[in-house]
This record gives C-alpha cells, structure tokens and sequence, in this order.
C-alpha cells in the first residue's frame, strides 16, 4: 500500500521515552478484550502500533510480561475506584462502603470480563505481585478492603480480623463475579447486584448471629424438594434437614430382612 512504509517508519521513530511501552499496553488490552487472553500474541500487538516484534522486547519479555502488566493496570484501576468509594460512603460508615466495593468489583467484571479474567488468573502471574513496574497506589483494593473490615469489626463489636473478614467478602465478591461472566448463572446486572447484595449481607447477619443470617440466605434460592415436602425420604435428604434415620434405615438390607422374620 502506497505511503504505508514510510508511516511505519514514523511510527517507529515515534515511540521514544516509555511511549512505546504504554502505546503497546493500550494495544494489547484492546486485543484481550476482541480475542481473549489465549488468542494475545505480542506479534499481533506490535503489528496493531507499527513496529516490528523486536522493538517490543526491550519493554516486555514476552506476552505473559505484557499480559502481568495489562493485570497491574487493572489492580490499580480497581483501587483508585474503591478510594472514591470510600469517599461517598464515608459518611453512611464501613457497612455500606464494604457494598459498594463489592458492587464495583461485580461493575468491573460484567464491564471489562478479558481483563477481569487477565487480572486473576490468565495473565500467569500473581495478583499479590510484589514488583509491580507501576506506580504503587496508595492503597491496594484488597487492603482498602481489609481496612474498612477492620472499622467494621469495631463498630459491630466482632471478634474477627479484618484480614479474615476481608477474605470472606472477597471470596463472595469474585465467586459471584465470576459464575456471571462464565454464564454460569444468567442475571440481569440489577440481578447480579442484588445476588451479591444478600450474599455479604447474610454473612454480616450472621457473623452477629447466626440465626439472623439465614433468612436473607433463604431468599438466594427457591425451596428445595425437600423443603415442599414432597421429595423422597433419602440419606441425603435426612442429612439436610437434619432429622435422622430409624436404626432399621441405617442397617442392611439383608438384616432388615432377617429382622422381619
């Protein structure tokens, strides 16, 4: 194509001073969102901003490098959001802010779910990566999280680490993230939001007390067989409502015979 050569070599010329890193980071999120993590080749990136695949390695070691730092970028983005929550929920106190970053990390996924995925697990690397090559925030989400636990912790009166507690909500908060964006359960964004609502608020309820979480638990399934009455009397039908078998129920079928005659 007649003037591509010469673009190309402006382009090289171009990226100069870290610009290059940061052109082929934007690049490379933007081929994980269209194709996926498994389909990212650094080649296909450095094609997408004009320079030859040589030129990328003087940044990246190769595409995991680049995939850990479309990951760091996303960890930091997470936590510049939690601060602003922090900030409009201040005043409602650490309840309703431990919500709202729950909310924004379900946001986060349903918006961006490549990058999500790259962010916990795809890119091979650790979210705890304690070299990261960006910025350090000021706070990451996850101590963000612990931290508002903690004030949380003093104001309920529990007995509990914030660390623990944060694990809970973090579990919560990603395992219902992540069965949305696999189709594992389809919801509606409000659906997904309220799933994840009652989930951390029942585990609120019941770290206070136990009997007061499990009606907001009882409200995240329809009743069983079981419940209605009208499902078979089996070993594990006893288990889950907690009535045990006869002793003829638990014995074999051959001495229960015996035992007839």
């Amino acid at each position: 194509m007649p003037g591509s050569a010469p673009a190309a070599r402006r382009n090289r010329r171009g990226y100069h001073h870290g610009d290059l890193r940061t052109a082929l980071i934007a690049a490379s999120t933007e081929l994980v969102r269209t194709r996926g993590a498994a389909a990212f080749s650094l080649r296909a990136a450095a094609r997408s901003v004009g320079v030859d695949v040589a030129a990328c390695y003087r940044h990246f070691r190769d595409r995991q490098d680049v995939l850990v730092a479309i990951a760091q970028h996303g960890l930091v983005r997470l936590g510049e959001s939690f601060v602003r929550d922090r900030g409009l929920h201040a005043r409602a106190g650490p309840r309703a802010t431990l919500l709202a970053f729950a909310r924004t990390y379900l946001d986060l996924a349903l918006r961006e779910p490549a990058e999500f995925r790259v962010m916990f697990g795809e890119s091979g690397g650790s979210v705890r990566d304690v070299c990261p090559r960006l910025p350090p925030a000021a706070a990451t989400a996850y101590e963000q999280t612990e931290q508002v636990a903690a004030d949380y912790l003093v104001t309920a009166r529990l007995r509990l680490s914030g660390a623990a507690l944060a694990n809970m909500l973090w579990a919560i908060s990603h395992g219902v993230s992540r069965l949305i964006i696999d189709g594992a359960i389809a919801l509606t964004r409000r659906a997904a939001r309220q799933l994840l609502e009652r989930s951390i608020e029942g585990m609120l309820a019941g770290l206070i007390d136990p009997a007061a979480g499990a009606p907001a638990l009882r409200e995240l399934a329809p009743p069983s067989n079981a419940a209605r009455g009208n499902a078979p009397r089996t070993a594990s039908t006893a288990v889950a409502t907690g009535r045990p078998r006869s002793p003829a129920a638990v014995r074999p079928k051959n001495q229960r015979s015996r035992a007839r005659r």
